[in-house]
């Protein structure tokens, strides 16, 4: 039986509540993907959630916008892995639904930030390449929505398994830019990365992944100082991710990265959350050097 399913319009999908006929696999086996039915499950009764992870200006130590991430809680499985739910509703032919339920989540907690703050700010969303198609109607339907003013969305695409950029990505990159949407590469350096792919197109932010900011021997260091030079003369933002402790932190500062993301900058929280602690203590960090 094939449980695909699919809509020209995200908002047109319906998701069935009952699992569907003849799906007698478990939940999700020790190692095995999501079942139809968890997936539906959490689209249908409340189990998809975004968290909002801060992203700051290393010079001045301040927020300068948040990543939406993707979270999901399941009553008899629990934390659902994002890259499991993912993977799930791309196997379906429901990650677009999916995608715009963090989107309209994040839109609706900007809304609020900004009557908050007045700084200029960004929120990231992430995509995935499989979704930069032509004629795609969640890309249009992003491009065109109405966020607050002088909120600038960026929105990630992660280069994990990507060989090249090929001419189909293009064609749904350029309704996003014509949109007034930025573009980011995510986790640049992990898997396979290649250098063809950052030359690829202007990207306007590139997200430098973690592992290579783990082992920063002086051979990485190099690396890394010349790639932050690089971006810089493609006047690209280099954003350091996965930054854990006060040492890699200085580190990324002296090597002249623009932007940070990580756990000692702030965990990804609920929008509630968020909002909170931006009503209370607004952009500016306090960390003890």
């Amino acid at each position: 039986m094939n449980h695909e399913v699919t809509a020209t319009d995200p908002a047109a999908v319906v998701v069935p509540v009952q699992r569907a006929e003849g799906d007698a696999q478990s939940e999700r086996g020790p190692s095995g993907p999501l079942s139809w039915g968890v997936l539906t499950w959490v689209l249908e009764h409340g189990g998809v959630a975004t968290a909002y992870q801060p992203i700051i200006d290393v010079k001045r130590e301040r927020i300068v916008g948040w990543e939406a991430l993707l979270r999901a809680q399941h009553p008899d499985i629990g934390a659902i892995s994002p890259v499991a739910l993912v993977e799930a509703a791309e196997r379906h032919g429901l990650l677009d639904l999916l995608t715009r339920r963090i989107i309209e989540d994040a839109r609706s907690t900007m809304v609020t930030v900004r009557a908050l703050v007045r700084d200029p700010l960004k929120i990231h969303l992430n995509l995935e390449l499989s979704q930069l198609r032509e004629a795609e109607p969640l890309l249009e339907w992003l491009a065109e929505l109405d966020w607050p003013a002088d909120i600038e969305v960026v929105a990630e695409i992660t280069e994990r398994g990507a060989d090249q950029w090929l001419p189909r990505y293009e064609a749904g990159a350029t309704i996003l830019t014509n949109g007034q949407v930025s573009l980011a590469i995510d986790d640049c350096g992990s898997g396979s990365s290649r250098l063809s792919f950052i030359s690829s197109r202007a990207w306007e932010v590139v997200k430098i992944d973690r592992q290579l900011l783990i082992d920063h021997d002086e051979r990485r260091i190099v690396v890394l100082r010349h790639l932050v030079q690089l971006l810089s003369a493609l006047n690209a933002i280099s954003v350091a991710e996965g930054i854990e402790t006060i040492e890699q932190l200085r580190l990324v500062r002296e090597l002249g990265f623009d932007e940070a993301q990580g756990y000692l900058l702030g965990m990804p929280v609920p929008g509630p959350t968020m909002l909170a602690s931006l009503a209370r203590q607004g952009l500016a960090l306090d960390l003890a050097e």
